[in-house]
């Protein structure tokens, strides 16, 4: 059976370096397009179609010839349809007349169960966007069991729904470093989007806290882009006079940019509130490097045992793990040893073999 995977979201991305989910749709679409019968497809707004992509980075060649002929194929979904609405219903259409199959990959549903952390129209539109794919869905992929059970807790008469979990893996050990200028060692890491979910407030809270008492304060480097609702706290780690020695913000890194930040630091921080997965605790991991990490949602799941967890809304617990592993060379290498001996890495293509043996299962 042909698996046709929609690459849409990464055929209008429009910024430098894919971020987050678009990463994760990346990753699983380079690993399978030498896997047999995969085709990309992208949405075609202008004329409602489906357009056949030779691979991830040929120019799109938009002709009657290259238009997709559904018969009973499965289409994967990997990205973000809620801001795609008009995928979702031309695929409904599709799906009353043909015999294809549908497969969504599901990051979370973080505006449904903490909609104060993101945007006001955030939670209807995500409402409505479940609703729909409810209808037409035949298989879930999920990232997490956490994120499963959140969905089904949502949807619990599709308890017995047809899916699969498929952790996100660990990549950048398979990239090249490259170093960015004028960053000193050694320094803590922080990597996520600057917004109110990832809770970069209770890194101010402790730098501040350093400060008034007169620790020797760490470096702290964030790797983040700017997201919704972070002018306050952007201006906070970037603009307060007492800290513009201690706190670096790096916006718009490569992946090989990352894999360098990832390589030099002492360790990093995760204070997220909510996540579906949470890759940065497994990049930090894939690296052999500590994670100071989150306890709530999917964190746990990600980084097991291997990571020292703390409450994200009490910042002196995070104030002395983060000065425990500073001070302590000894301790951080007696953690790393244990990364090294216990962490199971997963690859791009061990997942995307898995996935593609899942979904031709369903004949």
């Amino acid at each position: 059976m042909k698996i046709l995977i929609d690459i849409s979201e990464l055929v209008h991305w429009d910024k430098p370096h894919f971020t987050g989910i678009q990463r994760v749709i990346y990753n699983i679409a380079k690993s399978s397009q030498r896997l047999n019968d995969v085709a990309f497809i992208y949405f075609k707004t202008s004329t409602e179609t489906f357009i056949y992509k030779e691979n991830l980075h040929s120019k799109a060649v938009e002709t009657d010839l290259n238009t997709v002929k559904f018969q009973s194929q499965t289409v994967l979904l990997l990205g973000a349809t809620w801001n795609t609405p008009q995928i979702i219903e031309k695929l409904k259409s599709i799906k009353a007349e043909t015999n294809i199959k549908l497969a969504h990959f599901i990051h979370d549903i973080s505006p449904i169960k903490v909609p104060h952390f993101h945007k006001e129209h955030f939670l209807e539109v995500n409402k409505t966007w479940l609703a729909q794919i409810k209808k037409i869905i035949d298989i879930y992929i999920f990232n997490s069991n956490f994120t499963k059970k959140e969905f089904i807790s949502y949807f619990p008469d599709l308890d017995k729904l047809e899916n699969l979990v498929l952790p996100l893996a660990s990549y950048l050990e398979q990239c090249k470093s490259q170093e960015i200028p004028l960053i000193k060692v050694p320094f803590i890491l922080s990597v996520g989007t600057i917004e109110p979910r990832k809770n970069h407030f209770i890194l101010y809270q402790v730098w501040k806290l350093l400060k008034s008492e007169n620790q020797t304060i760490p470096h702290l480097v964030i790797a983040g882009s700017k997201g919704w609702n972070s002018e306050t706290i952007f201006n906070l780690l970037k603009k307060d006079p007492a800290l513009k020695n201690y706190i670096t913000i790096i916006e718009g890194c490569s992946d090989s940019e990352l894999k360098s930040l990832y390589e030099n630091c002492a360790f990093t921080v995760f204070p997220s509130h909510y996540e579906g997965w949470g890759l940065p605790v497994t990049e930090s991991l894939s690296m052999y490097k500590i994670c100071i990490c989150s306890n709530q949602a999917s964190m746990p799941e990600a980084g097991e045992d291997l990571v020292e967890y703390f409450d994200p809304l009490n910042s002196n617990e995070l104030k002395e793990l983060t000065l425990k592993y500073w001070y302590s060379i000894e301790l951080r290498k007696e953690k790393e040893d244990k990364i090294k001996s216990n962490f199971i890495h997963l690859t791009w293509i061990e997942q995307a073999k898995k996935l593609h043996s899942y979904l031709n299962s369903f004949k």
